[in-house]
């Protein structure tokens, strides 16, 4: 495949989610009282907690990796709402790219940027 032309597919996702966040409503969550934000940053730590733990399955030639992070993350949408929600899906799925799966720069990027999508 043609380097240049992933690299330009990546700009044009990674300026897409750029733009995406910057139409969330962030005033919600910055409207929160201080336990409540406390709140929020425990869900995060659960989150990332629980992606560290993820559970790889290998079956015949294929396979994959199976967490629970969708449960706080659907906590934190239902709680703190939209901007609640990718405030803590973005670095809770940077950790698990970068981090946990050790996933190339292009690729992670790319996978958090299309997230945010």
């Amino acid at each position: 495949m043609n380097e240049r032309r992933v690299n330009v597919y990546v700009g044009i996702t990674c300026a897409t989610a750029l733009a995406c966040l910057f139409v969330t409503e962030w005033g919600s969550l910055l409207a929160l009282p201080p336990a409540s934000l406390l709140g929020l940053f425990g869900l995060l730590g659960i989150t990332i907690f629980s992606e560290s733990l993820a559970i790889r399955l290998s079956v015949g030639r294929g396979g994959g990796q199976f967490s629970i992070t969708f449960l706080p993350l659907l906590a934190s949408v239902q709680l703190f709402g939209v901007a609640g929600g990718v405030a803590m899906l973005v670095p809770a799925l940077a950790f698990a790219e970068f981090v946990v799966r050790r996933k190339p720069a292009i690729r992670a990027t790319f996978n958090v940027a299309q997230i945010v999508v």
